[in-house]
């Protein structure tokens, strides 16, 4: 599964092969799926993470993406971190991305 890195209050960095990737809590990282990474933040940091499953994805992605993540992503992605993960179910990314962030 790809990772979108979400909701964090400070900034965060992913490590890749290819690079480091920076994102302030405006912003969001995708990580790709399978793509080894580590993620760097300090202690005091929060954030949320969402799991997109390969197939779900619009596009093949072959290293992490810094995006912008707009308002009601913000609030979505509140939203979702109240719901148990036992009652969520897998929404294809292609009917909601377009309205939630851009590159």
């Amino acid at each position: 599964m790809g990772a979108a890195v979400l909701r964090h209050l400070r900034v965060l960095a992913v490590h890749t092969h290819s690079g480091r990737f920076l994102a302030p809590p405006q912003r969001a990282i995708l990580v790709p799926p399978d793509l080894p990474h580590a993620v760097i933040s300090s202690p005091d940091t929060e954030m949320r993470s969402l799991y997109i499953a390969r197939d779900a994805m619009p596009w093949r992605a072959d290293q992490c993406a810094v995006l912008e993540i707009n308002a009601l992503t913000r609030e979505l992605i509140n939203q979702f971190g109240q719901i148990p993960s036992s009652t969520t179910k897998a929404v294809p990314m292609a009917d909601w991305l377009p309205y939630c962030w851009t590159s």
